[in-house]
């Protein structure tokens, strides 16, 4: 089950507009104790990273889920390892940009989350998703990523590609470093 406590601030967290609960969160001031329902809906989501790699796959795209220096998941650091995150992969040959690298990300949604996505799109609907991946680029210096959003009811894929912002990675790094 694990403890739930990270060594680093996460960058799947950065975007919580709450400054303390990041400070809190980092220092390990609250155990975060999930209940067993809520752990299995995490592994649902670990589990459809693989699906979605080999969908991607077949489709064309070149997919690279470790990075080649560690043998492990590609991963960004940031604050003196105080902050980062591990990124799904790393993707080219998408249709729209055959030659561009995207960094990838890869959710699962319930139907009205997913619902939401669909109708205001990620920065909208998702925005601590959304930073995420902005920290993932403005650490990567890839300035494209693929969204890859599943529907947990009915399968449905919602896929969006994102640019890189630089001002909001900027601020977010300001945030992480405070």
């Amino acid at each position: 089950r694990g403890d739930g406590m990270r060594e680093h601030l996460g960058a799947s967290v950065i975007g919580n507009e709450c400054e303390r609960a990041l400070w809190y969160g980092h220092r390990w001031a609250t155990r975060i104790a999930h209940a067993g329902r809520l752990l299995r809906l995490f592994q649902t989501g670990h589990l459809e990273e693989d699906r979605l790699v080999k969908d991607l796959r077949r489709a064309g795209v070149t997919v690279m889920e470790a990075d080649p220096n560690t043998g492990r998941q590609w991963a960004v650091s940031a604050c003196d390892g105080h902050c980062g995150g591990s990124m799904d992969a790393i993707v080219v040959g998408l249709i729209e940009a055959p030659k561009t690298y995207h960094l990838a990300e890869f959710k699962t949604h319930n139907q009205k989350s997913f619902s939401a996505l669909q109708k205001h799109g990620l920065e909208k609907s998702k925005p601590m998703h959304w930073m995420q991946m902005q920290l993932y680029m403005h650490h990567t210096d890839i300035d494209r990523a693929l969204y890859v959003a599943v529907n947990k009811n009915d399968d449905t894929l919602y896929t969006e590609r994102v640019e890189y912002d630089k001002a909001t990675a900027e601020r977010l790094m300001k945030r992480a470093a405070r």
